[in-house]
């Protein structure tokens, strides 16, 4: 949940949209949202990228999240 707020603050977008709940749950179950806009740091987009890994035991943990150097 993290990673998709932190995607929508970026892009002001949602990662994954369609017209009806189903389309949206496919869309997240097997397509990868649009990339961030360049304006954000490497480091930042790759952040969000790996918070919207699809496999959970894959995805940081919020003590993994605040171990990153650029949010101390």
């Amino acid at each position: 949940m993290l990673g998709t707020t932190f995607y929508e603050l970026c892009s002001l977008k949602k990662p994954f949209y369609g017209d009806s709940f189903p389309i949206v749950l496919q869309k997240i179950m097997n397509e990868e949202p649009l990339p961030l806009p360049d304006v954000y740091s490497q480091w930042l987009q790759n952040l969000i990228k790996q918070m919207l890994i699809k496999n959970a035991d894959k995805r940081p943990d919020i003590n993994e999240i605040m171990k990153v150097p650029q949010l101390s």
